[in-house]
C-alpha cells in the first residue's frame, strides 16, 4: 500500500533461450504468487466454440484439413463423458462423403480427443443461423495453456470450409427433407452427372432461354454492371409433360459450372425454402426446382406464404441467385406467386416445331441419315410432338431399314422416317399422352395410401356391379359365405 493506493505488479512473460530475467526491484514472493496464478490458469480447463456458415460437410472436411495442418495429423481418439450412469467412453464417428460423382473422402464427426493435447477435445455438430439455415458448429475444451492452439484449429477449419468448399462452383442435388417431410439431420448433397445431352427446342424457345437464363451465367459481370435488376432473377419454365424442362436443368448446370457458378438442384419442391437459404451461401448460384405448383398451389397455405417470404427476402442488389422454377400447370400456381418481382419471366417450353423436329430426327438418326435427305415432310408430320415421340419415330425407321437390308442397316431415308412417324402417331391413340400417376412417388405416404385405397375401392365396386339397361349400376349383395345373392 502507498498513500492509500494499492500497488499492482504487471508482469509480461516472454519465453526465450537463456537465463531467466526478473525485474530488479521485484520481490521473489510476489513473483512466486504471479507464477502460481499463471500455472493455475494454464491448467484450468477452458471452453472454445465457433459456428461456420457452411454446409456441415464442408465444415467437417475443413476441420480435418486444419488438424493435419496445425497438428500434423488428423487422428482422433475416444473421450470420456460423465453421465447419470457414470463415466462413459465415446468413440469418434467417421463419415464417407462424396466429393465428386466418383470419389469419396472421410471426415470426422462427433466428439473426439486430440492426441498430444492433454484433456483436449472437439465436438462437431450442427446449428441454425438467423435465416434458419443448418450450418456447421464446433465446440471444445482444453487446458488454458492450449487455448490458443485450439482456437487456431477452429479458425483454420472455418477458413478451409469457406475458401475450399467441395460444393462451390459444382452442380449438386440436395434433398433437405425425407419422405415424411421432416428435415433430415444429415443432408449429404450428391454431385450431378454433367455428361452433355443435347436439348433441342424451337428457335424462339431457345432464344428465350439464352437471353433470360444463360446470358446471366455467361456474362455475369456485364449483366451486373448494366442490367436494371442485376443478378437476382426468377424464371418460370412452363410447359406440358415431356417437353424438355427437366433436361434444361443439365444444360444450365453445365454452363453454370463452366462459368464459376454453383448449381443447386432441389429435387423436392417442399425443400425450396431451404434451397434459398443454401443458395445464399454459394453465390453466384442457380437454384433449380421442379413443379413449383405442388408447393405454391391456388390455396393460400403456410407453405405458399413461406416461399413468398423467401423470394421477397432476396432483395439486395448484390445478391446473385438465379432461381428457376418449372411447372406443368401454370394455371395452378397461386396468383401471388406470379406477381412481377417474384417471377420476373415466364418462358413457355413448347413442343418442337417442324424445324426443331428435323434437328431432332438428325440427332437421333446420327450418321444413318444422309445430309442430302429432305426431311421436311417428316418434320411437318412430327410438328408439335414431344421429343420422345420423335425419337420413337426414328427408332422405328431404323427397324424398317434393318428389315430392308436383311440384317444390315445402311441408311435411313426420309421416306422411312415419314412413314414411321405416321404409324407412331396412329398408334398414339392407344396410349395416354400424360401419365396421371407421374411423380406419384413424390406424394406423402399417407397421400399415396389414400389414392391407392380409393382406386381399389372404386375398382372393386365396378367389378362387382351389375349394369342396368339404362346404363346405371347396382351392386351385388353378398351372403355370409361371400356368394352373391342377386
Amino acid at each position: 500500500m502507498s498513500n492509500g493506493k494499492t500497488k499492482v505488479h504487471t508482469v509480461k512473460v516472454v519465453r526465450h533461450e537463456g537465463e531467466v530475467k526478473i525485474p530488479e526491484h521485484m520481490d521473489l514472493v510476489i513473483l512466486r504468487d504471479i507464477v502460481d496464478k499463471m500455472i493455475q490458469k494454464a491448467e484450468t480447463v477452458v471452453s472454445v466454440s465457433q459456428d461456420v456458415p457452411c454446409i456441415i460437410w464442408d465444415g467437417a472436411l475443413g476441420l480435418r484439413k486444419a488438424l493435419e495442418e496445425v497438428l500434423g495429423y488428423a487422428l482422433q481418439t475416444e473421450t470420456e463423458i460423465k453421465t447419470f450412469f457414470g463415466t462413459q467412453k465415446v468413440k469418434p464417428r467417421v463419415f464417407n462423403i462424396p466429393i465428386s460423382t466418383t470419389e469419396t473422402t472421410s471426415v470426422p464427426w462427433g466428439r473426439f480427443g486430440l492426441p498430444g493435447m492433454e484433456s483436449a477435445w472437439i465436438e462437431t455438430s450442427l446449428t441454425k443461423d438467423d435465416d434458419g439455415r443448418i450450418i456447421f458448429a464446433m465446440r471444445g475444451e482444453c487446458k488454458g495453456k492450449n487455448e490458443a492452439l485450439l482456437k487456431k484449429i477452429m479458425q483454420r477449419a472455418a477458413w478451409f470450409a469457406t475458401n475450399e468448399s467441395i460444393y462451390r462452383e459444382k452442380a449438386i442435388l440436395v434433398d433437405v427433407t425425407d419422405e415424411d417431410g421432416e428435415t433430415q439431420e444429415f443432408v449429404i448433397p450428391k454431385f450431378m452427372d454433367l455428361t452433355p445431352e443435347p436439348v433441342i427446342f424451337s428457335q424462339s424457345v431457345q432464344d428465350s432461354i439464352e437471353a433470360n437464363i444463360l446470358t446471366h451465367i455467361r456474362y455475369t459481370e456485364i449483366v451486373r454492371d448494366w442490367a436494371v435488376c442485376p443478378l437476382k432473377r426468377t424464371v418460370l419454365l412452363a410447359g406440358g409433360y415431356g417437353t424438355g424442362k427437366t433436361l434444361t436443368a443439365k444444360v444450365v448446370a453445365i454452363e453454370a459450372v463452366k462459368n464459376g457458378w454453383t448449381f443447386l438442384y432441389i429435387r423436392k419442391v417442399k425443400d425450396v425454402v431451404h434451397g434459398v437459404a443454401i443458395a445464399k451461401g454459394f453465390q453466384p448460384c442457380v437454384l433449380f426446382c421442379e413443379d413449383i405448383d405442388r408447393a405454391a398451389g391456388l390455396e393460400r397455405t403456410d407453405d405458399v406464404d413461406e416461399i413468398l417470404r423467401e423470394l421477397d427476402g432476396i432483395t439486395s442488389k448484390n445478391v446473385a441467385i438465379l432461381t428457376i422454377f418449372t411447372t406443368n400447370h401454370p394455371d395452378k400456381i397461386h396468383p401471388a406467386m406470379k406477381r412481377k418481382g417474384r417471377i420476373d419471366r415466364a418462358i413457355e417450353i413448347r413442343r418442337p416445331d417442324a424445324d426443331a423436329a428435323i434437328r431432332l430426327i438428325r440427332h437421333y438418326g446420327r450418321d444413318l441419315i444422309s445430309e442430302s435427305e429432305d426431311l421436311r415432310d417428316a418434320g411437318e408430320i412430327l410438328d408439335g410432338q414431344t421429343p420422345a415421340t420423335i425419337r420413337e419415330a426414328v427408332e422405328s425407321a431404323k427397324l424398317v431399314a434393318i428389315t430392308r437390308g436383311k440384317g444390315i442397316i445402311d441408311e435411313i431415308t426420309a421416306y422411312d422416317v415419314a412413314q414411321s412417324a405416321k404409324e407412331v402417331l396412329s398408334e398414339m391413340k392407344f396410349f395416354p399422352q400424360e401419365d396421371p400417376n407421374e411423380k406419384l412417388e413424390e406424394l406423402h405416404p399417407v397421400e399415396r395410401f389414400g389414392l391407392g385405397f380409393g382406386r381399389a375401392v372404386g375398382n372393386a365396386i365396378v367389378r362387382n356391379a351389375k349394369r342396368l339397361e339404362d346404363g346405371s349400376y347396382v351392386t351385388h349383395e353378398y351372403s355370409r359365405d361371400h356368394s352373391p345373392t342377386r
